[in-house]
């Protein structure tokens, strides 16, 4: 909180003390809480809209990468399930062969 804040709500602090406080104090104690008020919403405001940007960005990202890996493990897949094939069908022979 910014001194002079702090310095009008100590001095309408006393003044409640001292039991001489008018409308005119409260209206600038009511002033002062509600800019802060008023500030700090905006803020929290303007925060929660980066947090949801940065929320969105990294679920971009991820579904990205996610999206690359399963393209890579796909083309691996296929290619040892050719491999595989190729043994089989080579093992086959083989045996046809040893028959």
């Amino acid at each position: 909180m910014p001194p002079e804040k702090l310095a009008k709500l100590n001095n309408l602090l006393s003044k409640i003390k001292k039991d001489s406080v008018s409308p005119k104090d409260i209206e600038g104690f009511l002033v002062v809480i509600l800019e802060t008020i008023k500030k700090s919403k905006n803020e929290l405001e303007t925060l929660s809209k980066e947090n949801l940007q940065t929320i969105a960005d990294s679920i971009a990202y991820i579904e990205k990468n996610h999206a690359e890996a399963l393209s890579t493990l796909d083309d691996k897949s296929n290619a040892v399930l050719g491999q595989i094939e190729a043994k089989l069908v080579l093992l086959d022979s083989t045996l046809k062969k040893v028959q």
